[in-house]
């Protein structure tokens, strides 16, 4: 019975609050809470109501207060107030205070519970210096003007500043690898994204690439193929990572096939890779239905050639 009678005073409340009755409101959410004193709702909400009010050592110590609260079974209990909620209310209070590096533990642990939180993903940038981000895309002079126009517009919707991301075009007859090398030495970028002409990534993809933590962290397109072959395909890599492998991200004796497939199972071996999720990408390859191509042709020209040299390196790390 106390815990229906607390829910009944914690709706009175919120009809206060909504009416403009600032004080009654209070009143209500603390009486809410002495009559049942074992859930965190009634904390939570007086949380929400001083962080609304820019009262925000208040909102703190009633979101730290709830959080002493463990969760139990009744019915009526919000998931969120004893995961993610307490951690928002408390990292924008702290934030506001300029309490930057406790607004940061705060956000992560947020983070922990809502990872694909476009909103937390977003603010992570008020409390932390984010790294730079360079993307590199290879392309074919004349060919998929429309597809690098589309390619960079969705880098340019990126949850992630602006001014941190880089893009460079690398255009020529060299091949891919060759192509990324090339990018690699004339940028700068802390992380390093590899993109494509016929690639649109997801608006918080880079936002979630870079808070994995990983040295590799591959976009996910879709469907993975039974052998895998398709895991890797494009990806965020730490730039300090390139000498740990080997000084190259794509092995430049390959012509294009496989060179993922070669740098997945590297990185995997050193306990660095990862497959983001909800990182996700379009990739508008031929295999999906898309049309075979001039570029797809060159880049498939000399598959065989490659996928011997992709067995025979695979071999030396088994």
């Amino acid at each position: 019975m106390a815990g229906r009678k607390a829910q009944s005073y914690i709706y009175l409340a919120d009809c206060a609050q909504y009416l403009g009755e600032e004080e009654i409101c209070a009143y209500y959410y603390l009486e809410a809470f002495q009559i049942d004193s074992g859930r965190r709702e009634s904390l939570i909400k007086l949380a929400q109501f001083y962080l609304s009010k820019f009262n925000y050592q208040a909102a703190i110590c009633f979101a730290k207060a709830a959080q002493e609260i463990k969760l139990n079974d009744y019915y009526a209990n919000h998931t969120a107030h004893y995961e993610d909620e307490p951690y928002r209310i408390l990292y924008l209070s702290y934030g506001y205070l300029g309490r930057v590096q406790e607004a940061y533990n705060a956000i992560q642990m947020a983070l922990y519970f809502r990872p694909d939180n476009t909103t937390y993903l977003n603010h992570l940038r008020y409390y932390t210096q984010l790294p730079t981000i360079s993307v590199i895309i290879p392309h074919v002079k004349g060919t998929r003007a429309e597809g690098l126009e589309k390619c960079i517009e969705s880098i340019g919707e990126q949850n992630y500043p602006q001014k941190l991301i880089d893009i460079i075009v690398v255009d020529g007859d060299d091949t891919v690898p060759v192509k990324v090398a090339k990018g690699v030495a004339d940028t700068e970028g802390y992380y390093i994204v590899y993109a494509a002409d016929d690639v649109e990534f997801s608006q918080d993809a880079f936002a979630k690439a870079v808070q994995a933590r990983y040295s590799l962290v591959a976009f996910n397109e879709g469907n993975i193929l039974p052998d895998g072959g398709n895991m890797c395909t494009h990806f965020m890599i730490k730039r300090d990572f390139i000498e740990r492998i080997g000084g190259e991200i794509f092995d430049t004796r390959f012509h294009h096939v496989g060179v993922d497939n070669l740098l997945w199972r590297k990185a995997v071996d050193l306990n660095a890779a990862y497959f983001h999720p909800t990182a996700t990408i379009v990739h508008k390859h031929f295999s999906k239905g898309y049309a075979m191509d001039e570029v797809y042709e060159k880049g498939w020209s000399n598959v065989e050639q490659d996928r011997a040299l992709l067995a025979e390196e695979l071999q030396k790390l088994a």
